[in-house]
């Protein structure tokens, strides 16, 4: 018996050893490898608690990314220097004096535009604002809210009889009974030049992270110097498979129109502790914002322990 045992794994020892027979390598996690990513991802593969998650992520990297995209609302995106988001200063609608972002180093910052609503809004200005200050109070002592107000393109602010002097009292509170920063109007219009500097950074990190995906996708024609996938958009024609891009930018056509998000939905920007590392989250409720950031937090918390 004994015998037998030595020889069989002389054999598995002789086989594993064999010139020019090497052991499977599993493929880069950088691209899809089956050719079925799509079905597996609509089987909701890609999830968590799927039959194999970490082999779906590595088998259908872009597929699964840009589904969890899809059904989270969100994506990140990166700063190319942390000490720029926190050099950077804004006023206070409270007292006009200026707010250095610097004391926001070490918190989750969450800053959230908020379109300014007047007496014809279907959503009161008390009903945003305290939405707002549940979002606060749920995170007391590791996150910091900021709000910046903007006019809406679409809104007409000089109509006779518009009343929006309930959003202006509220915008006027101050920080140490709001408990959250409410800085003064800003312009999302970046074409005016006059947009906060935050915003233009991270509509910058947004649109460069835009180019890489068309790259990476082929999707630039620089021939006709447009994106296929604007093309087919404009002509009403389906996106070609191998063009798709990540699901946020299908609210785009190209990189000049990743500033309009803010006015088809509601948006909010999430700047990691470090200053580096950023998440948009559209189109979401408040309490899938409570619940995003219940989740990093935890993330977050896990990641300081080890360290």
């Amino acid at each position: 018996m004994t015998s037998l045992l030595v020889t069989v794994l002389s054999t598995i020892v002789i086989i594993s050893n064999i010139p020019g027979v090497q052991p499977r390598e599993l493929p880069p996690v950088n691209r899809d490898h089956f050719y079925d990513c799509r079905a597996r991802a609509a089987a909701k593969e890609c999830l968590p608690d799927g039959p194999d998650p970490t082999m779906m992520k590595r088998t259908c990297a872009t597929t699964c990314k840009r589904w969890l995209e899809d059904l989270g609302h969100s994506t990140q995106f990166q700063l190319d220097d942390h000490e720029v988001f926190y050099d950077m200063t804004a006023v206070s609608a409270f007292n006009d004096k200026v707010v250095e972002f610097d004391r926001f180093d070490g918190y989750l910052t969450v800053i959230v535009p908020v379109a300014k609503t007047c007496s014809d809004s279907p959503v009161s200005a008390k009903a945003i604002f305290e939405s707002i200050a549940s979002l606060k109070d749920a995170f007391k002592y590791n996150v910091e809210v900021i709000i910046f107000p903007y006019l809406h393109p679409t809104m007409n602010y000089d109509k006779d009889g518009l009343d929006c002097s309930e959003f202006e009292e509220l915008m006027a509170v101050d920080q140490k009974k709001s408990k959250y920063f409410v800085m003064k109007e800003t312009n999302m219009d970046t074409t005016n030049g006059d947009t906060h500097p935050v915003f233009e950074l991270f509509f910058n990190a947004m649109k460069k992270d835009l180019k890489e995906e068309q790259e990476k996708t082929k999707d630039y024609d620089a021939e006709e110097g447009e994106s296929r996938h604007g093309k087919a958009k404009r002509r009403g024609e389906d996106v070609p498979d191998e063009f798709t891009i990540p699901p946020l930018y299908d609210f785009f056509f190209d990189t000049t129109e990743v500033e309009d998000l803010i006015f088809k939905t509601q948006t909010y920007f999430v700047v990691e502790p470090d200053g580096n590392t950023v998440y948009l989250h559209y189109d979401k409720s408040l309490a899938d914002i409570k619940d995003a950031l219940r989740e990093l937090t935890k993330i977050l918390g896990e990641i300081k322990e080890e360290l």
